[in-house]
């Protein structure tokens, strides 16, 4: 069970670490994208890109572009050319989304394998600790029956004592006060 914990947390931290990271890095790696594509057709100041969650920008949402620009010099067959790479750049982003779907469905995989580990490992737990206290009921009622056993044997030895005619035994205490024992006087 606790195998399954451990699990859990690690898939957990993996999960937190990756979306931390993602919205660290791809509004950066978005924005490079986008000034290394204008480059080609003029100066280029700056790119920023923000979203929350950045995970959007893999699906092509952002909150907000800003694009600082000294001067832009396009044609019509560069205008083309740009919108068939945005084209392109679509259809690998929505394969890496395709990846992200596959990553989901393994990661779930995953909990479901480590959710089912942990109830047959529970499972296994509780029918061990029933086995044992299985064993141990059997036994105690054995020792009961052999303690009931016993005190009849004496309640029947102490009968046949008093019908024989014979007294319980008396005892007297030794005179000795070093040697302060109980002895039996038949």
């Amino acid at each position: 069970m606790a195998r399954a914990w451990r699990i859990g947390a690690a898939l957990l931290g993996a999960v937190v670490l990756a979306l931390v990271l993602t919205q660290l890095f791809l509004p950066k790696i978005a924005a490079s994208r986008i000034a290394s594509h204008l480059r080609k057709y003029g100066t280029v100041h700056s790119v920023s890109v923000s979203a929350w969650p950045a995970l959007e920008l893999l699906w092509r949402h952002a909150d907000s572009v800003t694009v600082r620009a000294g001067s832009l010099r396009m044609t019509p067959d560069q205008t083309g050319k740009l919108l068939g790479e945005a084209r392109e750049q679509a259809v690998r982003e929505a394969s890496q989304t395709e990846i992200v779907k596959i990553a989901e469905r393994q990661a779930q995989d995953i909990v479901d394998e480590a959710r089912r580990q942990a109830r047959e490992t529970r499972l296994e737990m509780e029918d061990w600790a029933d086995s044992i206290l299985s064993t141990l009921e059997v036994n105690l009622e054995k020792f009961l029956t052999a303690v009931k056993r016993g005190r009849e044997r004496l309640h029947e030895r102490s009968q046949e004592t008093v019908v024989a005619g014979v007294g319980p035994p008396t005892t007297a205490v030794s005179s000795n006060d070093d040697s302060p024992f109980v002895t039996t006087a038949t």
